[in-house]
């Protein structure tokens, strides 16, 4: 569900409001799951299922009621939809007070739908005269029927068409940036032992009742989820990713070197809170917001589906791996390899992500095209 949710979120939002609208996904994540931990205190796990099948229900009826995005409709052609879907978008205002933006994603869907002209004898206007009169080559005459039926393209057509718009530069670029970005935000350690939160919990020895634990957890999650959608605007997306990755490095180093004391309880429970806190307050967050923005129209679709795949195998290992790696390397030294690979995180992300709070969709896609396709693009 993320990648078309986030990927809604950030076509139809402003630029100024976009880090923040996203954010509110991983923010009901969390409170989903803090819902589920204090679900769990209270009734049995049939129940608990059961309460949780209701919700979808919901949203299901709620989407039908939710229009597509003003970019979709004006790529299809359909201005007037597109301009509805606007209005109704930002609270039901009058259709001037929409006209620039209108403009503006009219524009942007004739650059991304941009193609190369069709050459003369592919044209269904432009015929070739059969009759020339002096004429030793085949003269074009236009000739301008009342309407021209276009073929609509088979799916292996537009599979093909899918395929070329995925493989180029400017898509493949950030893609594979965001994968390594889910990588990292992975393997800080929440994702692979939310699982096994309860385990986990008495092993650290944590001074604490165990699922009392969990729901504090949960909790802390939620509380991070908030404070990074209240400050998403202010301290931008790049900082706060940097921080947190930073801070998850911190922890789980942490976590490895604690000596077995009296008070080690203490100290792994405030170093797991650490890690959990800034976890969700950047790691987590800022790779789905990120990836709602950073791919450009063309492509956009399938790369964010792809790179919402690679997210859930990527999880999928790093929850499977858990068991195994902390039998052959211990707990502690599992948190030390965490911690290493937020480390890494931290190095990487400092030199490739880049600042996308405040820009527009367009000025995003143009930073990650190549020179040289830029040129092609225009000259086409």
């Amino acid at each position: 569900m993320e990648a078309p949710i986030i990927t809604y979120i950030g076509e139809i939002c402003e630029p100024r409001l976009r880090g923040t609208l996203t954010s509110y996904s991983n923010l009901f994540v969390n409170f989903g799951m803090t819902s589920v931990f204090v679900l769990g205190t209270l009734v049995d796990w049939r129940h608990a299922a059961l309460i949780c099948m209701m919700l979808p229900v919901l949203t299901i009826l709620a989407l039908t009621q939710v229009p597509e995005t003003p970019l979709w409709l004006m790529a299809q052609g359909r201005e007037e939809d597109a301009r509805k879907s606007l209005q109704w978008l930002r609270g039901w205002v009058s259709p001037q007070a929409v006209q620039n933006e209108v403009t503006e994603l009219k524009r942007y869907a004739e650059e991304a739908k941009k193609k190369k002209k069709i050459r003369g004898y592919d044209n269904p206007a432009i015929v070739l005269d059969e009759n020339p009169s002096n004429q030793t080559s085949p003269v074009k005459t236009e000739k301008v029927p009342e309407t021209v039926e276009v073929e609509k393209p088979s799916w292996m057509k537009k599979m093909a068409r899918d395929a070329k718009d995925f493989f180029r530069p400017a898509v493949l670029k950030p893609f594979f940036f965001i994968i390594v970005f889910f990588f990292i935000s992975n393997w800080t350690g929440i994702s692979s032992t939310r699982p096994y939160l309860i385990k986990l919990i008495e092993e650290f020895k944590f001074p604490i009742e165990p699922y009392r634990a969990s729901v504090i957890f949960g909790s802390i999650g939620f509380c991070a989820s908030v404070m990074c959608m209240a400050t998403i605007a202010w301290f931008r997306k790049r900082p706060i990713a940097l921080i947190s990755v930073f801070m998850c490095a911190f922890s789980g180093i942490g976590l490895a070197f604690t000596p077995s004391t009296a008070l080690s309880g203490w100290a792994c429970f405030i170093l797991f809170v650490l890690l959990f806190f800034f976890s969700m307050y950047g790691a987590s967050g800022i790779v789905w917001t990120v990836m709602s923005e950073i791919f450009p129209y063309r492509g956009r679709s399938q790369a964010s589906g792809m790179a919402a795949a690679s997210s859930y195998l990527i999880t999928f290992s790093a929850t499977k791996s858990f068991l195994a790696l902390k039998h052959s390397l211990g707990l502690h030294n599992l948190f030390g390899v965490y911690g290493g690979i937020s480390a890494f995180g931290f190095v990487f992300l400092y030199f490739m992500l880049p600042e996308t709070e405040g820009k527009s969709l367009e000025e995003i896609e143009n930073s990650y095209k190549k020179k040289k396709e830029s040129q092609t693009e225009s000259s086409s």
